[in-house]
């Protein structure tokens, strides 16, 4: 089978974390693999080196030339399947001709995330053309049930959950008690109520974050002389952090899914989170608990008190592993291909 994913930039981010990770696993499992990058060089493939193996094609061109370069493509190789995505790659695909199967996947709640992340005019255009275009999909591909129930009944909805990569595994944990915050320095993401909520623990930990963006100096500046709080930046070993950490926290204002969370229950480390329905969808795929949803961050202090006082190594994390394996992800993809295809 033939299958082509177009995304955005050639970045690392959580979306592209998911679908290169996937197209690596189908190319293991045989299938001939394209992808195409609206924007980006090859940089990306010092991340992942299976990219060398593979037709790649970075376009850096104008989205309306991008849309008549893509068309050419897709008549010239004759994908059978056009998988895209996030915004530009959807909207790209979309008219990429009217013989091709196209499937889109869904990272987020599009009504909560385009008006955090945009604003309330600019997100409502950007939501209504985005539902538009989901609408010419043959299968829109949803991260979890609470994405796939925010979307509108006349599409055709699939639910995978993202997958976690190989390298997440449980490890022997610090001496000292370690809490891990990994993702955006962003509003959407939160990061500010974390620092908050944190700094007036009187607890001993050690809290390390990961990643950046424009809000990282900010928080950095809330617990200047607090030597518990340690920020790395952007990290490509983020499975080194986790494997000897015991807790991830994270209170985001909008989930889809939350990938960081599951890497965090494969590394056998207990997660707290504010009350998002995504968080107990997660949780209710577990064997025991180890998610704590929290109804405000004033109620951090107990929940981390108890859990500093006593760890316990899970029972679950073969489950949960195999539960959201890339390997499982990539052939329940393969297997929707098929019916899509026939």
């Amino acid at each position: 089978m033939k299958i082509c994913y177009i995304l955005n930039r050639s970045i690392v981010s959580g979306p592209n974390i998911v679908a290169i990770g996937n197209l690596e696993k189908l190319y293991e499992l045989g299938e001939d693999i394209h992808i195409i990058f609206l924007k980006g060089d090859s940089s990306i493939e010092n991340n992942y080196p299976f990219l060398k193996k593979i037709n790649v094609t970075y376009i850096n061109k104008s989205l309306l030339k991008s849309i008549f370069f893509v068309r050419k493509m897709v008549t010239d190789n004759g994908y059978d399947i056009i998988h895209s995505h996030c915004f530009f790659p959807d909207l790209v695909n979309s008219l990429s001709g009217v013989h091709n199967t196209k499937v889109s996947t869904i990272h987020n709640i599009p009504h909560e995330d385009y008006l955090i992340r945009y604003g309330k005019i600019k997100g409502l255009i950007l939501l209504r053309l985005h539902m538009l275009i989901l609408y010419g999909m043959n299968a829109n591909i949803c991260i979890s049930h609470v994405v796939k129930n925010s979307l509108p009944s006349g599409l055709r909805k699939e639910v995978i959950y993202n997958p976690v990569r190989d390298w997440f595994v449980s490890g022997a944990k610090k001496s000292k008690y370690t809490i891990v915050y990994c993702g955006h320095f962003s509003e959407l993401k939160n990061p500010v109520s974390i620092i908050n909520a944190l700094k007036i623990v009187d607890l001993d930990f050690d809290f390390i974050a990961l990643g950046d963006g424009k809000m990282l100096d900010s928080c950095k500046n809330l617990v200047n002389n607090d030597s518990r709080f340690s920020f790395m930046g952007r990290v490509d070993n983020v499975h080194d952090y986790f494997e000897t950490s015991h807790c991830l926290i994270h209170f985001s204002k909008t989930e889809g899914f939350c990938l960081s969370a599951v890497e965090a229950l494969v590394s056998d480390m207990y997660v707290i989170t504010n009350d998002l329905p995504v968080f107990s969808e997660i949780s209710s795929l577990l064997p025991e608990k180890r998610i704590h949803i929290l109804n405000n961050a004033s109620s951090l202090y107990e929940c981390l008190a108890s859990l500093i006082k006593h760890y316990e190594p899970g029972e679950y994390t073969s489950t949960v592993k195999s539960m959201f394996s890339e390997k499982s992800s990539a052939r329940k993809h393969l297997e929707l291909y098929k019916i899509l295809a026939e």
